[in-house]
């Protein structure tokens, strides 16, 4: 009996759940939030990301209105957001070890920083490898 893999397969269907909660991070500099992360975390065009590295393989994000973080955007073909970023795109590389480009899932935490509820990525092991950088 053979395995047919394709868009029908329960298998590949749920490797790419639009309900994930990620952030994808390419060599190039963009920062990617999936869809279902936009919506679970009101992440909106015209709002900030601030990164915070609490030891080199546990990183948390927050959002809000200062300027001093990196602005979200929208892509055309995309329901999620980004932000661009090569240097964080390069620093998460180096201080998790993992190559770019890569996906990670991110949770909610109860911690909170100058009011702002910090958001994990969970860096310890990407989804898999991006296809494209």
């Amino acid at each position: 009996m053979i395995e047919v893999l394709n868009k029908k397969n329960e298998k590949i269907i749920s490797r790419n759940n639009p309900n994930e909660l990620t952030v994808s991070f390419s060599k190039t500099g963009r920062i990617y939030f999936s869809t279902a992360a936009t919506e679970r975390f009101n992440l909106r065009v015209g709002l900030y990301v601030h990164f915070a590295v609490l030891t080199d393989k546990t990183w948390v994000f927050y959002v809000n209105k200062d300027e001093s973080g990196y602005k979200l955007f929208t892509l055309s073909k995309s329901p999620g957001v980004s932000i661009e970023s090569k240097n964080i795109c390069r620093e998460l590389s180096e201080r998790v070890g993992h190559e770019l480009p890569a996906k990670f899932y991110i949770k909610p935490t109860q911690s909170t920083h100058d009011g702002n509820v910090l958001t994990e990525i969970l860096t310890h092991k990407p989804i898999n490898k991006i296809g494209r950088s």
